[in-house]
């Protein structure tokens, strides 16, 4: 079974006595997991540096770094679905449309290339427009997210003609990384079956950037795997440190559910691994965040089984 792995510094190996012991080293995966990471430096990570592989399994363990530094903000809490949703779905839809090379997108207006990734495209005018196809009864819209003013920007989605929703390129503030933009995805549902239309209109004023990265349908969606851990508890001092309580991680764990629920119901092979509950934060952590080796242990324990079952 060829895994990648994706994650923080728990997926990194800290807390456990050497890189052998940690979940990830048990299993020996190609693992690119960074320290310090968010969901939104991941899926930088995810889009620089990885091809979809439909005989891929994908190990994911983030969110420890994002519930510290997003805690209960609902807006942050809605970057941090839609940096992780960009990643998984980046993963499994090998036959995305990306902005510059789908051959089938139209625009209207000015757009320039990007110059936050290789494969997007930017307008700063009023009514500029794209139009691009998908398939499935599922849309997914990537773009990126930037914390600058001048990102202060809106468009609207339509599929078919009918006005489905808005997205905003507004990030308040970096990464957890510190990175100052990262890729973002939303999602429509509720379309039937076959080909769709979907038009963008960019709906701010003229000289704010609209980034537009990618579509995707669930039609588009591979037979990859991805097992998907949920966030672990913090020891009681780690909570008083960081300024949450476990209610917070509650919140991040809530919206990790609510994820693979909606991801599954599209066809993707997707599985919560709950190491939530196995990590017990007064014996399995090394620190007041990271899992020491019985932590680790568990931890590639309950992602072996997630693997196999996928």
């Amino acid at each position: 079974m060829s895994i990648k792995s994706f994650g923080d510094s728990i997926t990194v190996g800290n807390g456990a006595s050497q890189s052998s012991k940690s979940w990830v080293g048990l299993f020996t995966p190609e693992n690119a997991a960074a320290s310090g990471d968010g969901a939104g430096d991941m899926a930088k990570i995810i889009q620089t540096s990885h091809t979809a592989d439909p005989t891929q399994k994908y190990a994911i363990m983030i969110g420890t770094n994002d519930a510290r530094h997003y805690k209960s903000d609902t807006t942050k809490q809605a970057h941090y679905k839609n940096f992780l949703r960009s990643g998984i779905v980046w993963m499994t839809c090998p036959t995305l449309k990306k902005a510059r090379t789908s051959g089938t997108a139209v625009y209207t207006g000015t757009w320039g290339n990007t110059a936050g990734n290789a494969f997007g495209k930017v307008s700063t005018q009023n009514g500029a427009t794209v139009t691009e196809t998908f398939s499935g009864d599922t849309l997914y819209l990537g773009y990126l997210i930037q914390n600058a003013a001048a990102a202060e920007s809106t468009a609207e989605v339509r599929v078919d003609g009918n006005l489905v929703g808005t997205v905003g390129c507004r990030m308040n503030g970096a990464t957890v990384g510190g990175q100052n933009y990262a890729g973002a995805c939303e999602r429509f549902s509720g379309f039937g079956a076959g080909s769709h239309t979907v038009e963008l209109t960019v709906t701010s004023p003229n000289g704010k950037y609209f980034y537009f990265d990618f579509v995707a349908g669930s039609d588009d969606i591979d037979s990859a795997g991805v097992a998907l851990s949920n966030v672990i508890e913090y020891s009681a001092a780690g909570y008083t440190s960081f300024g949450i309580t476990s209610a917070t991680i509650d919140e991040y764990n809530a919206i990790i559910d609510d994820m693979i629920t909606e991801l599954s119901a599209d066809g993707l092979n997707i599985m919560l691994v709950d190491n939530h509950a196995s990590v017990d934060n007064t014996t399995d952590l090394a620190d007041n965040v990271h899992p020491n080796n019985l932590g680790h242990a568990k931890i590639h324990a309950n992602m072996s089984a997630g693997l196999g079952a996928l």
